[in-house]
């Protein structure tokens, strides 16, 4: 099985394109509401995003860092 990381944001966009058969608008908001969060929220970047671990990481006791640091060169 196979993970899919915006599984969200692509099950809306198939709702949406899909047959209008039986639509309930309920699910149709629900499933705009979505796309449209994904297009507007701000993106955290990757760089940005490993600065904050390098911090948190500079932030914890000596004896924990080189715990952390040897299990990871493991």
């Amino acid at each position: 099985m196979a993970r899919i990381p915006n599984y969200k944001v692509n099950a809306s966009i198939f709702k949406l394109f899909s047959t209008k058969e039986d639509t309930n608008p309920k699910a149709e908001t629900e499933s705009r509401f979505t796309i449209v969060e994904n297009i507007t929220r701000k993106k955290i970047s990757d760089k940005k995003k490993e600065n904050v671990m390098v911090e948190g990481y500079r932030k914890q006791e000596k004896d924990l860092r080189l715990l952390a640091y040897g299990i990871l060169i493991e």
